[in-house]
C-alpha cells in the first residue's frame, strides 16, 4: 500500500499489480479486482509502437482482470 501511495507515473500500474496479487492471496476479491479496475481506468497508454514499460505494467494488470473475473 505504501508503494502505491508513493509511486508516480506507470510505477503507479506496477504497484497495483502487486498489491492486487497481494490481495488475492489474502482472499480480498472484490478488493483486489476494484483496485485492478481503478488503476485500468486511469492508466495512460503510450502509442503501441512507443518502447516503454508502461505496456508490459498494463498487461500485467489486464492479465490479473482476467484471472478475477473482471470485465475488459
Amino acid at each position: 500500500r505504501a508503494a502505491l501511495a508513493l509511486a508516480q507515473g506507470d510505477q503507479v500500474l506496477r504497484a497495483a499489480e502487486r498489491l492486487g496479487r497481494v490481495l488475492l492471496a489474502g482472499g480480498k476479491h472484490a478488493e483486489a479486482l476494484g483496485l485492478v479496475a481503478q488503476a485500468l481506468a486511469g492508466a495512460t497508454r503510450p502509442d503501441p509502437s512507443v518502447d516503454v514499460r508502461t505496456h508490459r505494467y498494463v498487461k500485467a494488470l489486464e492479465t490479473l482482470r482476467d484471472e478475477l473475473g473482471g470485465k475488459p
